[in-house]
C-alpha cells in the first residue's frame, strides 16, 4: 500500500493545528491567579438532626418539625477547563456579598468570602439560640468578649502580625469594646501611620506596632482584619444544640434553625401542620431576618423540591420577583418576613 506523502502546505497546516490545540489546552487547564467560587441550585435538608432544643431547659423536646434548610452547590473553581464543565453543570460564578460583609468588604474574593462564611459559624450558632431564648423569654447568663479577629482577608496588607483568635483590648491605650471603637478610633489614621494594638494571645497581653497600609472603600484608615465580639453561654455549649459539619458555610441557616428550635421549645403547636416549609435568611440575636446572598437560587432549589412554603427575607422582595420571572416558578408560596414573630404569626393562621 502506498502512503501519500505531506506536501510542505499541508505540513505547514498541521503543525499549525497541533500549535493551536496545544494553546487551547494550556489555556483551559491555566491555573487560575485567584480560585473562584461558583454555586449552582441545590437541595433542601431537615434541619431536625442538625438542632437539639433539650440542653435549654425541661420544655425542650425533639419532635418532626417538618421544617428544611435550602442549600446551594458550590465549588472551588481553579483552572478555566473547571470553569467550562461546571458550566455545562449549571454552576456560574457569583459574589455572595450580603451573606458576608458590609459594602466596605465588596471586593473580597470568593476565597475570602467562602473562608469568612466558616469562620462566621460559631456566631451564628449563639445567635439561633439566642433568638430562639428572645422568643421563649428564656434568660440565661452570658458573657461578652473584647473584638476577637476571626478573618484576614488577602487583599489588605495591614494587620499581618495579629493572629485569628487574638482578642483586641485597646488600641494606643484607648479601650475596645467593639469594632465601632476600633473604626471610630481610626478616623484620624492615615496610611503609613503607625498605630498599637494591644491584644489577648494564649492568655497573654502583647502590644502590637501596626503600619496602616492601606484605607477601606470609604477612604477610612483599616486593621485589615474582620472581627467580631464573641458571646457565650455560661455552661451551656452552642455545638450540643446546633450540629453543623465542616462543610457548611455562610449564615443562610440561621433563620429555619432557629424556627425549628422555637418549634422543638413548643412541641403542642404545630407550626407546619402537614405542610412542607423551607427558609433562608441570617438571624440577629433578637430574631430579626438578615439578608443573604444567591437568594435566587435558593428560590428555585425551593421550587424544584416542591416545597409548600417558602419563607425568606422581606428585604430582597426584588431578587425574588426576579428569580420568579427568571425561572417561571409558580409552584410554591413564598413569604417574605422582617423577623421570627412575623414567620410564626404566618404559620399560626
Amino acid at each position: 500500500m502506498k502512503i501519500k506523502k505531506l506536501t510542505v502546505k499541508q505540513m505547514a497546516i498541521f503543525n499549525i493545528c497541533v500549535i493551536i490545540i496545544i494553546i487551547f489546552l494550556w489555556y483551559l487547564l491555566r491555573p487560575l491567579r485567584i480560585p473562584e467560587l461558583w454555586t449552582a441550585p441545590g437541595n433542601i435538608v431537615s434541619i431536625d438532626p442538625l438542632i437539639n432544643s433539650e440542653p435549654l431547659g425541661q420544655k425542650g423536646r425533639s419532635i418532626t418539625t417538618n421544617l428544611f434548610m435550602t442549600f446551594v452547590k458550590e465549588a472551588e473553581v481553579k483552572s478555566r477547563w473547571e470553569k467550562f464543565t461546571l458550566g455545562l453543570e449549571g454552576y456560574e460564578k457569583r459574589a455572595m456579598l450580603q451573606s458576608y460583609a458590609s459594602a466596605a468588604d465588596s471586593d473580597f474574593t470568593e476565597r475570602d468570602l467562602n473562608i469568612l462564611g466558616k469562620a462566621l459559624i460559631p456566631y451564628m450558632k449563639h445567635d439561633i439560640i439566642k433568638a430562639a431564648m428572645v422568643h421563649e423569654d428564656i434568660d440565661w447568663p452570658e458573657e461578652i468578649s473584647k473584638p476577637i479577629v476571626i478573618f484576614h482577608p488577602e487583599k489588605f496588607k495591614t494587620g499581618r502580625d495579629l493572629l485569628v483568635g487574638d482578642e483586641i483590648i485597646a488600641l494606643d491605650d484607648s479601650k475596645i469594646d467593639s469594632s465601632d471603637d476600633i473604626n471610630l478610633l481610626l478616623k484620624n489614621n492615615k496610611v503609613g501611620d503607625i498605630v498599637t494594638v494591644t491584644v489577648i494571645r494564649n492568655h497573654e497581653t502583647k502590644d502590637i506596632p501596626i503600619t496602616i497600609k492601606e484605607v477601606d472603600r470609604h477612604g477610612n484608615a483599616t486593621l485589615g482584619v474582620y472581627m467580631k465580639n464573641r458571646f457565650t453561654f455560661e455552661g451551656l455549649s452552642e455545638d450540643d444544640v446546633v450540629h453543623l459539619d465542616d462543610n457548611y458555610s455562610g449564615e443562610s441557616g440561621g433563620f429555619i434553625l432557629a424556627l425549628g428550635l422555637i418549634q422543638q421549645l413548643e412541641p403542642d403547636i404545630d407550626l407546619s401542620r402537614g405542610r412542607k416549609i423551607a427558609g433562608t435568611g441570617g438571624i440577629s440575636r433578637g430574631g430579626d431576618i438578615q439578608p443573604i446572598g444567591n437568594l435566587d437560587l435558593k428560590v428555585l432549589t425551593a421550587s424544584k423540591e416542591k416545597v409548600d412554603l417558602f419563607f425568606y427575607p422581606k428585604f430582597q422582595e426584588e431578587q425574588v420577583a426576579a428569580a420568579v420571572k427568571k425561572y417561571d416558578i409558580d409552584n410554591i408560596e413564598l413569604i417574605g418576613v422582617r423577623n421570627l414573630n412575623e414567620a410564626i404569626s404566618y404559620l399560626s393562621r
